[in-house]
């Protein structure tokens, strides 16, 4: 794949260099490293997918073809750490709303093929390059024999291929339509549960629920299904705050070591109004890791309420250095500053932070007000 980088340490989508390693997906993306294969002039083998069992072999293809609606990666895990050879559930878990239709989602062609009958029937043997090669693409004139031959690979008997809609060679015009995507608009997929019979729309049996299940509950754990009610929630659905909350904490024991998950439960224990056990679960995340974004900002604030105005000023401003674009966050560091008496320094942030964002009229509103410290509180 292009290889995204990790964001520097401390920041939210600041990169030193360009997000991107590659402009596009390279042979490392489903082969690993190539750089012992490169330097032996060939001796040391590259990872052959086809060779690797069965959930390694379709982790590569996982990797960038399926997101579920909510993705969760492991504790002390990066989704951007997986290499092919490695099973991708080590890196990731991946939920759905039980109920939802696979074709509402875009990037869910693993997730679709899993339904097909074809799948089903075929289990390890069959995988997604059963059908794709990924070192060709037919052209237009080629796709529809290309494909057909796919299909006749299993479905062999003569009679069969003779008789079956001979006037339709193009097996995906029935069996594979194209399908939309509600959170994609506007852009056409294949579907890939292969339905047997194409002619009868498939009915969304039950009602989408708020109920998520893991894609694959073997190897969920009751903490990455706790955080995927959380991410839920900071998406948009505030009515899976208790779940999340109650799921968190039934879990806190063995959070220790997880600085996500402890942010997890600050951020709600602020927003529940228990500020002191907020301040003291962003304290075990900055024991952790001294850049934590969250907790330092997190922590600045709840500081900065309770008068603690030096101690919040020094969070606020660490968080600050390495994150001028974030608004929200100068906003706050500028009233912390005007609280402290500091117009000078509040107005140099809002003017750092208005290099991002030109214009933006909170930003623009809050830096005339600068003339006259004391601001309003911190949010």
């Amino acid at each position: 794949m292009s290889e995204v980088r990790r964001s520097d340490p401390g920041t939210l989508n600041r990169y030193k260099n360009s997000a991107f390693l590659h402009t596009g997906v390279t042979c490392e993306a489903c082969h690993g490293d190539s750089t012992g294969h490169v330097s032996s002039g060939g001796k040391i083998k590259v990872i052959n997918p086809a060779r690797l069992d069965a959930a390694k072999r379709d982790s590569i293809c996982i990797n960038c073809h399926l997101e579920g609606d909510v993705l969760v990666e492991r504790a002390g895990r990066s989704a951007l750490d997986f290499v092919p050879g490695e099973s991708i559930t080590d890196f990731a878990s991946y939920y759905v709303y039980g109920g939802k239709a696979a074709t509402a989602r875009a990037v869910s062609e693993v997730e679709q093929f899993a339904q097909s009958g074809c799948k089903r029937a075929s289990g390890e043997t069959m995988s997604c390059t059963s059908c794709h090669d990924p070192h060709f693409t037919p052209d237009k004139e080629q796709r529809v024999a290309f494909y057909r031959s796919k299909c006749l690979t299993c479905h062999s008997n003569a009679k069969f291929a003779e008789s079956h809609h001979p006037e339709t060679k193009d097996c995906t015009s029935c069996h594979m339509k194209q399908t939309g995507a509600e959170n994609i608009p506007h852009v056409a997929w294949t579907d890939h549960r292969i339905l047997r019979i194409p002619e009868v729309a498939q009915p969304q049996r039950t009602p989408a629920t708020k109920e998520l299940a893991a894609i694959f509950p073997e190897a969920g754990t009751k903490r990455d299904l706790a955080m995927a009610y959380y991410k839920a929630m900071l998406a948009g659905d505030k009515a899976l705050e208790p779940t999340a909350w109650g799921q968190l904490n039934g879990v806190r024991s063995d959070l220790a070591g997880d600085p996500e998950a402890l942010d997890a439960l600050g951020v709600m224990a602020a927003a529940r109004g228990d500020e002191p056990s907020a301040a003291d679960l962003f304290r075990k995340v900055l024991s952790i890791n001294g850049n934590d974004l969250t907790a330092l900002s997190n922590l600045g604030t709840i500081m900065a309420k309770e008068g603690k105005l030096e101690e919040a000023q020094s969070l606020l401003n660490a968080a600050f250095a390495r994150n001028q674009d974030i608004p929200g966050l100068a906003s706050n560091v500028a009233r912390v500053d005007c609280m402290a008496g500091n117009s000078d320094a509040a107005k140099k942030v809002l003017q750092e932070a208005l290099f991002y964002n030109p214009g933006l009229e909170s930003l623009e509103s809050l830096n005339t007000q600068m003339s006259h410290c004391p601001a309003t509180n911190v949010r």
